[in-house]
């Protein structure tokens, strides 16, 4: 499956490196990039619920998958952290435009 070029064809391994960079490119403030990494994370993520629904949804998570889901949610405050003021900024400007209701 190539939905990224992440360099794994492990699905849950290529969803920690789309998060990772996701993370990346909020620190650099590369909005176009976020973007474009948030709708392949969204593919790795529909692969793995796929699998999941394969294997059976009792299957328990590797220990390596619960590390990985642990460090995604991180990832996802921090990009979080990074996006809320530039969304914040952004409205505003909007607002001011009379693009956005008051």
């Amino acid at each position: 499956m190539s939905i990224t070029a992440t360099g794994s064809s492990d699905p849950y391994e290529a969803f920690l490196s789309c998060s990772e960079e996701m993370f990346a490119a909020a620190v650099k403030q590369e909005w176009d990039t976020l973007t474009t990494l948030m709708e392949q994370r969204s593919q790795w993520e529909s692969e793995i619920r796929r699998l999941r629904a394969l294997d059976g949804p009792r299957q328990p998570l590797s220990p390596r998958q619960q590390e990985i889901f642990r460090r995604v949610l991180d990832l996802d405050r921090e990009v979080q952290e990074r996006v809320g003021p530039w969304l914040t900024h952004a409205g505003k400007l909007l607002k001011s435009w009379g693009a956005l209701p008051s």
